[in-house]
């Protein structure tokens, strides 16, 4: 088992005398200072032994050459003249023995003698010593030297030759060795006999004195430590005297501290008795913090609030026990206690979280307080959870309808208020619907007054149901219920959020069998127009409500007169509506396309028409963004393009294979439903692709650009062409216009109507027909009109034209004329 990381294993306890011997025995032999000093001193010897040779040896180098230099030059003067005489002479045997006298020097490998004219009259030459140090050969000589001596005659200095020597660096480097060694030898020995005296030295001077010491100290009483005064004998006047004089005078204090340290304990021992008791059987919980924020203690309060053992609370953070949210605030007033003056504490309230995810309200009181020269913080925690549930039941129940939930009038008003000043602030406007079930009273006074508020309850789930998250609905009373509409650009946005509720009332609600078809009429004032004060807005869209009632209810009627009309109106029109996709009351016209060059018929375009039986003939263009709006616009294009699939499947039949094109909305394009139907239902009827064409606006295929491209070539890998319709009345570039996946551009009729006449008509067909042609695209001319613009855009290059020049759209079963005239051809098909 491992000990205590505080106290060595070998070292007594508190009051357990420690004798000299085993003093000594607690310090390793090789962690004795005597020991250590002896090293030190014989490593410095060695460094500085080896540094003093390293340096002798150094100089050393640099003075043989010089020294071998000098030796060979002396050589070569003593024999310069005998050479010169040989040379002059050209005695050969004289100049032989001139070589042999070279020789004596024992470096010596090569000698000659050579005359001016570079004929040699003498050379030996031996062997060079094997090569042993090299390096150092090259360091003493820089390689193989060789030295020379000029020879003259006569008083005038005639040079008639030379006189060289060659010298073996490797015997000059190693007799230099040979004397390094025995330097180096001599040098290690006077250190280690240096290093064994300062050892010695250091042993008597310092080490044993300590020991003593030592000793001396191991005999202290720990409970009386002045009793027994350390000596040092000798040492009077040193610095061990110093030592042993200065831990007498604290052993002496601490003997009396001692003393009074022992009575102060035993005081303290019985007042923390007491407050422990205390804490321990106070309601709240109590935590001591320090200055870094970690827990010090805890009462058992705090850890049944915390949830957690005493041993998973203290030593860390104060904050981690509570909610992320809270920590800063926590911190934030621990910083402000530690700064405050008196001792006035720092409330805080936070929520206690416990290790199973359960919380508790706590309000935290902290007061810093100094503690042992520290600064400390007691922080007392209150349980207010039941506090804190009470308070907010009762703000409930002051500001909701107790029946349904809903907020009350009193909420009601200032949400209607905060919604008005953003609105302000915002530039938006707010709009307020009063809402007042109809025939209410006969449900209460026909099938009692539970049944009336179980209906009343589930109308405010409906109406929750019905507006957007961000609108409020409330209860005044009764059966008057309001809605907040907040954030509005245009007050049509109140319309429609009203048409929703009314809507979620078609449907009726059944409450013990009882089937129960509840309706409404619905007010709405908007601001700035209908007031700017919460009060006025809720008059106002009261005295609206009624004019819906007057009007049958299960309507809307704005508090404005002109707005009113318009959006009864509208009503009125999706009403229809709906009931036209239910009871199938649409029907698809073919327009043909005629090809300008040959006349011949190249498609059709299939065009939705609307006969209501209640208002006739009803023009796409006001239905369809309706139908987009409303959602309607997913089984209106379904329907044409079966209808469209249908008739291709019906000519195909015939033998006469004539491309049909139908128009595809924004809100279709944007649904995964219009590919997947356009690829289910084209299997479905066995047409070919190529023959169904898919028209898009110009300013439909800017909208989210990225994803139209993407659906646009999905659409093309399935064999279907594609063009853009009513071209030129969009903003779209020719940047976008070319990454299209198009095979055609429609001009739109605005610019064909009045051409050739219209010279600036007439000169952006002429572009278009032009532009279009470059980027490799046929031409179609809506809205043709005459045999004047067919002739004068066939002249452009216009590819095709459609218009009433060549027939208006007319029902399938009414095309015969048309095959006969454009298509058939001397008894054949045209295409």
């Amino acid at each position: 088992m491992r000990e205590p990381a505080g106290r060595p294993n070998d070292l007594p306890e508190r009051g357990e005398p420690q004798s000299s011997s085993g003093a000594l025995a607690a310090i390793p032999f090789v962690y004795r200072l005597s020991v250590r000093q002896a090293l030190i001193a014989l490593l410095i010897g060695l460094v500085l032994g080896i540094g003093l040779t390293g340096a002798q040896f150094g100089i050393g180098v640099l003075g043989e050459r010089k020294r071998t230099e000098r030796a060979v030059m002396d050589v070569l003067a003593t024999l310069q003249e005998p050479a010169a005489e040989a040379t002059y002479l050209l005695d050969r045997t004289l100049a032989e023995k001139v070589i042999r006298g070279l020789f004596r020097y024992p470096p010596t490998v090569v000698a000659e003698i050579v005359d001016d004219f570079g004929q040699t009259l003498a050379r030996i030459e031996r062997p060079r010593a094997a090569g042993q140090a090299s390096a150092l050969s090259e360091a003493v000589l820089g390689g193989v030297p060789t030295y020379s001596v000029q020879l003259w005659i006569g008083p005038e200095r005639k040079a008639i030759g030379e006189m060289r020597v060659t010298v073996d660096p490797e015997l000059i480097a190693a007799d230099f060795i040979a004397r390094a060694r025995d330097a180096l030898a001599s040098n290690l020995l006077l250190n280690l006999l240096l290093a064994s005296a300062l050892a010695t030295v250091f042993y008597l001077t310092l080490t044993q004195p300590i020991l003593r010491m030592a000793r001396e100290l191991g005999r202290i009483d720990p409970q009386r430590p002045g009793a027994a005064p350390i000596l040092a004998r000798g040492h009077d006047r040193d610095e061990l005297g110093l030592l042993a004089r200065t831990a007498n005078d604290l052993l002496g204090r601490l003997d009396r501290s001692l003393a009074q340290s022992t009575k102060a304990e035993a005081d303290l021992r019985e007042r923390e008795l007491r407050l422990r008791g205390v804490m321990d059987n106070v309601a709240d919980g109590i935590a001591s913090v320090d200055a870094e924020g970690r827990v010090e203690t805890v009462n058992p309060a705090a850890i049944r609030l915390f949830g957690r053992p005493a041993a998973g609370i203290v030593g860390q953070s104060f904050a981690a026990f509570f909610a992320p949210e809270d920590r800063p605030g926590l911190l934030a007033a621990l910083r402000v206690a530690e700064h405050a003056e008196g001792l006035a504490p720092r409330s805080q309230e936070a929520t206690v979280v416990r290790p199973d995810g359960t919380g508790s309200a706590t309000m935290v009181a902290i007061t810093a307080t100094e503690l042992h020269d520290r600064r400390v913080f007691v922080c007392v925690l209150q349980d207010i959870t039941e506090r804190k549930r009470v308070e907010q039941q009762l703000v409930y129940m002051a500001t909701h309808d107790p029946l349904t939930g809903l907020p009350n009038r009193t909420l009601l008003l200032d949400r209607l208020r905060q919604a008005i000043a953003g609105a302000e602030r915002d530039g938006t406007q707010v709009g307020l619907l009063f809402l007042d079930l109809d025939r209410f009273k006969f449900v209460n006074d026909g099938l009692g007054h539970e049944i009336g508020d179980r209906l009343l309850c589930r109308v405010a789930e409906r109406l929750r149901a019905a507006v957007r998250r961000s609108d409020t609905v409330g209860r005044l009373g009764g059966d008057e219920f309001v809605v907040i509409t907040p954030n509005l650009r245009h007050p049509e946005e109140a319309a429609r959020v009203a048409r929703k509720v009314l809507l979620s009332f078609s449907e009726p609600v059944v409450i013990d069998g009882h089937s129960l078809f509840v309706t409404t009429s619905v007010g709405i004032s908007v601001t700035p127009t209908d007031g700017q004060d919460a009060q006025l807005l809720l008059r106002n869209a009261d005295s609206a409500m009624y004019s819906a009632k007057a009007r049958g209810g299960s309507t809307y009627a704005f508090f404005a007169a002109a707005m009113n009309d318009a959006a009864v109106s509208r009503l009125a029109l999706e009403t229809q509506l709906r009931a036209a996709v239910e009871s199938d009351q649409f029907l698809l016209h073919y327009q043909p396309k005629v090809d300008l060059a040959s006349r011949q018929l190249v498609g059709f375009e299939g065009l939705i028409r609307w006969d209501s039986p209640t208002s006739g003939r009803i023009a796409p263009d006001r239905f369809i963004p309706l139908a987009e709006e409303t959602g309607l616009i997913a089984p209106i294009g379904e329907f044409v393009l079966r209808t469209a699939l249908a008739q291709l499947r019906a000519w195909c039949d015939q033998g006469r294979n004539v491309p049909i094109a139908i128009n595809v909305s924004g809100k279709q394009l944007a649904s995964r439903d219009f590919v997947e139907d356009l690829r289910a239902f084209t299997a479905d009827y066995g047409v070919r692709p190529e023959l169904l064409e898919i028209e898009i606006t110009e300013s439909m295929a800017m909208q989210n650009f990225s994803q139209t491209i993407d659906l646009l070539n999905e659409i093309k890998a399935m064999g279907h062409p594609l063009s853009v319709d009513d071209f030129g009345t969009g903003y779209s570039s020719l940047s976008y216009l070319k990454r299209l996946p198009i095979q055609a551009l429609k001009v739109d009729k605005s610019f064909v109507r009045d051409t050739p006449q219209d010279e600036d008509d007439s000169a952006i067909c002429a572009t278009i027909v032009a532009m279009g042609h470059r980027l490799g695209l046929s031409i179609i001319a809506e809205g043709v009109e005459t045999e004047e613009q067919m002739d004068f855009l066939g002249k452009l290059g216009c590819d095709a034209a459609q218009g009433f020049v060549i027939a208006k759209p007319l029902p399938a079963d009414e095309l015969e004329p048309i095959f006969k005239r454009y298509y058939e051809i001397e008894g054949r098909m045209g295409l």
